[in-house]
């Protein structure tokens, strides 16, 4: 573990481990295992992936401590801090709080390890919602029918505005530790609560149905007996023609060159094939579809923008991507000093992390309009995930 924290982190994520698990009984479901690894892990490693999170704090409880230490993959330890928490969530994110406060971070990400399906798009929204407001919760829509039950006696509850509130949920550090400080002897489910004590404006996010807390034992029974994840592949490829005085774009990254791609758009054939692989897997057509080089609107746009476009399409299904594959296919201008610039700039458009991308270099050995130096193309392969 990293025992010297980053003091320029700005957002740390805290995991929440240290519940008793009284509502399953037998077993701790921190590390009930599920898909080949315990559950906590799964949050974990989600946490990490995303590039808005720069630490993530774990707090466990004195009882697993070493079992959650020893279960950590070594190329993540760096990455995190274990502090120990309580049997209680408001003692467990207290400590937490204080471990934090002196790295001064601007916001803090509190999330429960038995919500291991969320979508790596609420961190996105939930942060970009913490430039308005102090705090941020993802809910969702109540669409069962909601009883009030006194004995035999049952009356109905209008469910209009009723929402199930979910984690990850999102703070300004300041002023959730100012709070905490204020209310921490109090009882409560969520921080958003002292929020709502203070009648502060809280900022909504869409949750996601799947992000179910694990809370009985049937719970993890069904988990084991159904594939939450599903997988969905596609493949693309692009050529452009290259021409002197054009500028050339390589997955958003200007390249030095005395020749650029010709194209309705800026051309950005690694870019193009990117979201052409995309679309294939979530079954959405081709780049054509949605920006046709008949419409003029298109013309000399930034390919960024038909990426995030097509980012905000899966974001609809919920569907996110789990690794990308890329192969650019030229024969000049040399790459290979660009291609770490290429992967990042990939890895921060699609929010990404470095180990679920790879970015590679070939040529034609000087065969066909590519070989010739008259045109550069690209390979793509995307794994799409649905939760």
């Amino acid at each position: 573990m990293n025992d010297n924290l980053s003091n320029k982190s700005k957002n740390f994520a805290i995991l929440l481990c240290a519940g008793t698990s009284q509502r399953i009984g037998k077993f701790d479901k921190t590390i009930s295992q599920f898909n080949g690894k315990p559950l906590f892990l799964h949050s974990l490693q989600k946490l990490l992936s995303n590039n808005y999170i720069d630490e993530v704090i774990v707090v466990v409880s004195k009882k697993n401590k070493e079992i959650i230490k020893n279960k950590l993959p070594k190329e993540i330890k760096k990455n995190i801090q274990i502090v120990e928490g309580s049997t209680e969530r408001m003692s467990s994110v207290k400590n937490a709080i204080k471990h934090l406060s002196s790295y001064n971070p601007k916001n803090v990400i509190i999330h429960d390890s038995a919500r291991p399906f969320f979508n790596l798009h609420i961190i996105n929204d939930g942060i970009k919602g913490l430039k308005k407001f102090s705090c941020v919760v993802p809910i969702t829509k109540i669409v069962d029918t909601v009883k009030k039950v006194d004995g035999t006696k049952l009356s109905t509850i209008d469910r209009n505005n009723l929402y199930y509130s979910q984690t990850p949920q999102f703070f300004n550090f300041k002023q959730l530790s100012q709070l905490i400080t204020k209310y921490g002897g109090d009882d409560y489910t969520d921080e958003i609560q002292l929020f709502e004590k203070e009648n502060i404006k809280i900022g909504t996010i869409d949750g996601n149905l799947l992000n179910h807390k694990i809370t009985f034992e049937n719970d993890l029974v069904a988990l084991n007996n159904l594939n939450y994840e599903s997988n969905f592949t596609g493949i693309s490829s692009d050529v452009h023609r290259l021409k002197k005085g054009e500028i050339l774009y390589l997955g958003g990254v200007k390249i030095p060159s005395s020749k650029g791609l010709l194209g309705h758009s800026d051309g950005d054939v690694v870019l193009h094939a990117i979201c052409d692989a995309i679309l294939g897997a979530s079954s959405n057509g081709d780049l054509g579809k949605y920006y046709p080089s008949s419409n003029k609107k298109w013309k000399n746009a930034s390919s960024e923008l038909f990426l995030k476009n097509t980012l905000d399409l899966i974001k609809k299904e919920n569907k996110q991507i789990k690794n990308i594959d890329v192969q650019i296919i030229l024969q000049e201008p040399k790459l290979v000093k660009y291609l770490e610039l290429i992967k990042e700039n990939i890895g921060k458009l699609l929010n990404l992390n470095s180990e679920n991308i790879n970015v590679k270099v070939t040529s034609t050995d000087k065969l066909g309009l590519i070989g010739s130096g008259e045109g550069i193309g690209t390979l793509c392969a995307v794994n799409l995930i649905k939760l």
